[in-house]
């Protein structure tokens, strides 16, 4: 997931299978499965499967600013 933030909001991100690193306004937090890592959504944030390992994660946004915010995502 390449480096991008989503403004007004507060993401929650569950690492349901794998491993790998999120990397939220330059600091890195190494995850595995079962992790959940809440970011604010004004920080930049990024996440890179770990060497060799497939990754599946379940992103939740909550305090949206308005029903059109995460359409086309």
């Amino acid at each position: 997931m390449p480096v991008h933030k989503h403004p007004g909001a507060s993401v929650y991100i569950l690492l349901l299978e794998g491993s790998g690193i999120v990397t939220s306004d330059g600091r890195e937090i190494s995850v595995s499965q079962g992790d959940v890592v809440q970011i604010s959504g004004d920080e930049d944030f990024s996440y890179r499967s770990g060497e060799g390992s497939n990754s599946s994660l379940y992103v939740t946004l909550i305090n949206t600013p308005g029903e059109q915010y995460a359409q086309n995502i």
